[in-house]
């Protein structure tokens, strides 16, 4: 695998949502739900991209407070490891 290859597909990948979210901001049919969806969805391929550079997870994923507190990640990432 080339993982130089890899994390220029990703940016490709994420640059392609980072446009829809946009558009969507500025659809009449926008909504907060879809556009925090989309949010979420292309900071996992900023995360997927970050651990194919190299980072261990738990740096590539971030604080709970990155994600929110009261997400469903946030809440796996400040619970206590088992």
């Amino acid at each position: 695998m080339n993982n130089h290859a890899l994390i220029l597909a990703i940016g490709t990948v994420i640059g392609r949502m980072e446009a829809a979210r946009e558009a969507l901001r500025g659809s009449p049919t926008h909504t907060v739900t879809m556009v925090g969806d989309l949010d979420r969805v292309i900071e996992l391929a900023h995360v997927v991209r970050r651990i194919a550079d190299g980072k261990t997870l738990d740096r590539a994923m971030g604080a709970p407070g990155d994600w929110g507190y009261q997400t469903e990640i946030g809440k796996a990432l400040a619970a206590d490891a088992e």
